[in-house]
């Protein structure tokens, strides 16, 4: 259901990248038309700011990996569960485990209990990783 393609996403970061080691972010125009995307430009904006941890205007790679991994797998222009998903898979593995529920929703939504996210992943996720119509069951409920 959600592709990877890693090799991909290392060739456009070895031909984006400056003399830093990072993408600016006027490059995500490259990678949208690499995957065919049809995120709005707004949409754009929004996700590239929750990228840029650091908000330096750049992407390091692991931002830009998976800038890249949201836009192969993103296929509505405004598809926010699918796109929050994604930027939560930090392995790329198609599920998110309960650490990266926890990093999201702390994203999302801010504050709260670790112990009761977690608790709220166990009572929602088949074993060790939720899957994303899980994720967007809850979505639903938090939107």
């Amino acid at each position: 259901m959600f592709k990877a393609s890693t090799a991909i996403y290392e060739q456009l970061f070895g031909d984006l990248k400056t003399e830093d080691g990072t993408v600016p972010l006027s490059c995500s125009t490259q990678v949208l038309k690499q995957f065919k995307s049809i995120m709005t430009p707004d949409f754009v904006k929004e996700l590239l700011s929750l990228l840029d941890l650091d908000d330096s205007e750049t992407l390091s790679k692991s931002e830009f990996m998976r800038f890249c991994y949201i836009a192969e797998n993103t296929f509505k222009p405004r598809d926010t569960a699918r796109s929050l998903f994604c930027f939560a898979d930090t392995d790329f593995s198609g599920s998110i485990d309960a650490q990266e529920f926890v990093w999201i929703m702390h994203r999302i939504i801010g504050e709260f209990s670790d112990a009761d996210m977690t608790q709220a992943f166990k009572e929602c996720a088949t074993g060790e990783a939720m899957d994303y119509e899980t994720f967007m069951l809850l979505m639903r409920e938090f939107a």
